[in-house]
């Protein structure tokens, strides 16, 4: 913006000069102090650095204060029998309708995430639920009668506001030949910001869950920041098993060992398995 000449220039250039008056009136700084340390704000991760906070330090960060106040956190330990705090009931089934989709890695520096094309929905009790993504964890997040499995698959699925709202866990070992595992797990892409698309490439989404789908479920959480509660969990109870080459392939990654959160409290929550599958 241009300032047009006018009689205001004299008053103008008078608080000009008294205001360099007033800067250069100013204390000097004294010689050999140290400046004010830069602040900076950690994000998020699986360990405790001097740039990052883990898992014990999420409820710190700006508008992640439930990862330490809620009450219905996840992930959890699960037990199919006594003394586990499970009660086996017939449940509604999960009908899968799941399909084909291009290939669509992303790697978040957290995990790499596949989205899916849309069409795939899971349906309980009369709800469908449309499928938005599916990642991983290493080693899994929830337990199983004590056990904790190398790695857990995170099916996140959407109701009809758009929001995450079901979860369906798989967990996964090393063993076996899972087909529909391959095109994903060969095509990780290695750096944090990093990302394979191919539309050419085909997943079987249906073919990443196991034949026996028995599952327990509860009402939980995400397991990453900002750790929204809410959230329905399926965990299906038989692993699927994958080569070790595609295992090893995550497991290798910067920063994707370990990426789970540890267990919390149960606090009273029922888990319910399905004594009907």
């Amino acid at each position: 913006m241009r300032l047009r000449k006018s009689t205001a220039a004299a008053p103008l250039l008078a608080a000009a000069l008294l205001l360099a008056g007033c800067t250069a009136t100013a204390p000097p700084q004294a010689a050999g102090a140290a400046a004010a340390p830069a602040v900076h704000e950690k994000h998020w991760s699986y360990a405790t650095t001097p740039e990052t906070a883990g898992p014990a330090e999420w409820g710190s960060l700006p508008g992640d204060a439930v990862c330490a106040t809620g009450t219905r956190q996840s992930p959890v330990a699960l037990g199919t029998k006594a003394p586990a705090p499970v009660e086996a009931k017939d449940l509604p089934n999960l009908v899968f309708r799941y399909g084909m989709t291009g290939l669509h890695l992303v790697n978040n520096g957290h995990t790499v995430q596949a989205d899916v094309d849309k069409g795939s929905t899971v349906e309980i009790d009369g709800a469908a639920w449309t499928l938005l993504q599916f990642h991983f964890h290493a080693p899994s997040e929830h337990s199983l009668d004590g056990l904790h499995y190398p790695m857990e698959m995170h099916l996140v699925h959407a109701g009809s506001d758009g929001k995450p709202g079901l979860v369906v866990a798989v967990f996964l070992v090393q063993g076996g030949d899972s087909p529909a595992f391959a095109p994903v797990l060969s095509n990780l892409p290695k750096e944090k910001g990093g990302r394979k698309d191919d539309a050419a490439v085909s997943v079987d989404l249906a073919k990443l869950l196991p034949a026996d789908r028995t599952t327990l479920t509860y009402e939980g959480s995400l397991t990453t920041p900002p750790c929204t509660e809410g959230i329905r969990w399926y965990v299906l109870k038989t692993p699927v098993g994958i080569t070790g080459g595609e295992m090893g392939a995550f497991v290798s990654l910067p920063h994707m060992t370990p990426t789970n959160r540890p267990v919390q409290p149960l606090g009273g929550r029922k888990v319910l398995l399905d004594a009907t599958p």
